[in-house]
Order: structure tokens, then C-alpha cells, then sequence
């Protein structure tokens, strides 16, 4: 074996090691996700008396709002580059 064979074998076990280490904190921001949409789903069920559908349904809509604003953000960075160049 050469020398770029180990180094990579040695790069490998470092990054397999430093994300066996991280698998916890991976682990805990799964559930901190799923535990705040159980309490987004009681919350807007009970207090703001939505259906489970009108739940469903915004949770659906929120994707496609965020990515109709990042396409007008990139189209406004785009004009910001465009007028800085000239």
C-alpha cells in the first residue's frame, strides 16, 4: 500500500470516528424536530381549533413559500451583482 492510500485509510477512520462522536447530537436534533411538530400539531388543533387536514395542508405550503422567496432572493442578488459591476 502507498503512502496516499494511508493517508486517505487515516483521513477515513478520523472522519469516522469524529461522526460516531457527533451521532448523539444527530440523534437529539431528530427528536427536538419531531417533538415540535407533535406540539405545533396540538397546539394549532387545540387552540386555534384547525383540522387536521388545514394542519397537513399548511405544513405542505410552508416548502413552496421558502422556495419562492429564495428564488426572488437570488434574483434580487443577481441585479445587486449585475448593477456592481458596471
Amino acid at each position: 500500500m502507498g503512502k496516499i492510500e494511508k493517508y486517505i485509510e487515516e483521513i477515513d477512520d478520523k472522519n469516522i470516528k469524529f461522526n460516531i462522536k457527533l451521532f448523539p447530537i444527530y440523534y437529539s436534533f431528530s427528536y427536538d424536530f419531531l417533538f415540535f411538530y407533535a406540539i405545533e400539531f396540538v397546539f394549532l388543533s387545540q387552540v386555534k381549533n384547525f383540522t387536521s387536514s388545514q394542519i397537513l395542508l399548511l405544513d405542505s405550503m410552508i416548502p413552496h413559500f421558502v422556495y419562492y422567496l429564495i428564488y426572488q432572493l437570488l434574483c434580487l442578488l443577481k441585479e445587486m451583482e449585475k448593477e456592481s459591476h458596471l
